[in-house]
C-alpha cells in the first residue's frame, strides 16, 4: 500500500489544515499528517499525527528526513509564503521539492494564494504595514512570485488551487503548465445545526483584524447604515492581530475609538466552544476583502453555519458564492447597502440560507477529500 504524507498547519481553530487532515485520513491507515513542532498544544484527534518541522530553514531537512523514515511515496504540501517561518523559508521551499524529486518521491502542492501581476504594486504593499520596504516592495515581490509559482509548478507532480480564477492567473500571468494544475474548492463543514435558534441583533465579522481584509469599508458602511436606520443593530468584530501586522490592528482599533460608538464591538478572539453561538445567532456574517488572491476561509466557515453573508464584490468570492441567491455582494465603497438589504428583505435572507445548504452539500469535506485522493491515485498510477 502506498504511503502518503500531508504537510500542513492545524491551528488556528476551525482551520483548513485540520478539516482537510481529518477528512483525508478518515478510514485510511496509510496517510500521515506532518505539522509544526509549535503545534504540540493541539489536541491530538488525528490518527497518524506527527510533529515534524520547525519554523525556520531547518524545516527542509526535518521534513525530508521524516519522509525517508516513513518511506512515503507521495507528499502533499500546503503552501503559504510564511507557513514555514518567514519570507526566506518561503523562498527556499522549491528546493525541498527538488530533493524529494531526486529521490523519486511524488509531490503535490496546494497554493492557497495566487497574486495577479497587475496587483503587485504600492497599493498592495500598503495593505501590509510594518514590513521592511527594502525587502517588501513591488520589485522584490514580483521576482518572488514569479520564482515561487514557476518552480512549484515545474518541480511538483500537481499543483492545487481553490478556484478557476486562481488557475487562470497561474496559466496566463505566470505561464505555468495548465495540465499540472487542478482546481479543488475550499471545503465546508456540514454541521448538524439546531433549527430553532433565536436570532440576535448583530452582524458578525470573524477573522484577523487587518486592513487587507477590508474592515475599514465594513465599519464605515455600518456607520452610514445606522445613520439611516437608527436601530439597535450592532457590528461584532471577533478576532485579533496577525503577528507582524500589529500596526494594522491598532489603526482599525483607533478608527473605531475615534467614532465613539457603542454599537461596534471588538470582541477579540472568541473561544472554540463559543464560535457556533456567535455564528448561528447573527443576522448575517460579513466577509470583506480588498484584493482577490485566495479563496476565503471565513466565507467557507460562514456557509458551514448556513448563514447569509454580505461579501465584497471581487473575483474569487464571486466564483465561490452566487450573488442574490446565497448572499449579497457589495462594492467596497457601498457596504451600507449590504446591511440595508438584510434590514429590508428578511424573508429573502431566509431563502438564501436554504440555498446555502446545497452549496454545503457540494463542498462537504468528505467530497473534497475524495477529490484529493483521486489526484494522489492518478499520480501514483503513473
Amino acid at each position: 500500500m502506498n504511503k502518503i504524507g500531508l504537510v500542513t498547519l492545524l491551528l488556528p481553530v476551525e482551520s483548513y489544515g485540520y478539516f482537510l487532515s481529518r477528512a483525508v485520513e478518515k478510514d485510511e491507515d496509510n496517510i500521515f499528517i506532518y505539522t509544526s513542532n509549535e503545534e504540540k498544544k493541539f489536541p491530538n484527534k488525528l490518527k497518524n499525527l506527527k510533529y515534524v518541522w520547525s519554523k525556520n530553514i531547518r524545516y527542509i531537512f526535518e521534513i525530508f528526513n521524516q519522509v525517508k523514515k516513513d518511506k512515503l511515496d507521495l507528499v502533499h504540501f500546503q503552501y503559504e509564503y510564511n507557513m514555514y517561518g518567514n519570507i526566506i523559508t518561503g523562498v527556499i521551499f522549491p528546493f525541498l521539492l527538488i530533493i524529494l524529486g531526486l529521490k523519486k518521491i511524488n509531490t503535490v502542492v496546494t497554493l492557497h494564494a495566487v497574486v495577479k501581476k497587475n496587483l503587485i504594486n504600492d497599493a498592495l504593499i500598503d495593505l501590509f504595514p510594518g514590513k521592511s520596504r527594502f525587502i517588501f516592495n513591488k520589485y522584490t515581490l514580483k521576482i518572488f512570485f514569479i520564482f515561487i509559482y514557476k518552480t512549484i509548478n515545474l518541480f511538483s507532480n500537481k499543483v492545487i488551487v481553490h478556484t478557476e480564477y486562481l488557475k487562470d492567473i497561474l496559466v496566463n500571468d505566470y505561464s505555468c503548465n495548465e495540465k499540472k494544475i487542478e482546481v479543488v474548492p475550499h471545503g465546508i463543514v456540514n454541521r448538524n445545526l439546531d433549527t430553532n435558534i433565536t436570532i440576535s441583533n448583530y452582524f458578525l465579522y470573524f477573522g484577523y483584524v487587518v486592513e487587507r481584509k477590508g474592515l475599514m469599508h465594513v465599519i464605515d458602511g455600518f456607520v452610514k447604515y445606522k445613520e439611516k436606520y437608527n436601530n439597535d443593530k450592532r457590528l461584532i468584530i471577533a478576532g485579533g492581530a496577525i503577528k507582524g501586522q500589529e500596526k494594522s490592528f491598532e489603526k482599525i482599533k483607533n478608527h473605531i475609538t475615534q467614532l465613539k460608538r457603542d454599537d461596534i464591538i471588538m470582541a477579540g478572539f472568541i473561544e472554540a466552544d463559543e464560535i457556533e453561538k456567535y455564528y448561528t445567532q447573527s443576522l448575517a456574517v460579513v466577509v470583506p476583502a480588498v484584493i482577490s488572491i485566495a479563496a476565503s476561509g471565513p466565507l467557507a466557515l460562514a456557509l458551514g453555519y448556513n448563514k447569509n453573508v454580505i461579501f465584497s464584490n471581487i473575483e474569487n468570492q464571486n466564483e465561490e458564492i452566487v450573488n442574490l441567491k446565497e448572499g449579497v455582494a457589495v462594492n467596497n465603497g457601498n457596504w451600507n447597502l449590504g446591511f440595508e438589504f438584510v434590514e429590508k428583505y428578511p424573508n429573502i435572507i431566509k431563502d438564501f440560507e436554504s440555498n446555502i445548504q446545497d452549496k454545503v452539500n457540494q463542498r462537504d469535506w468528505n467530497k473534497i477529500a475524495k477529490m484529493h485522493k483521486k489526484i494522489y491515485t492518478n499520480i501514483l498510477k503513473g
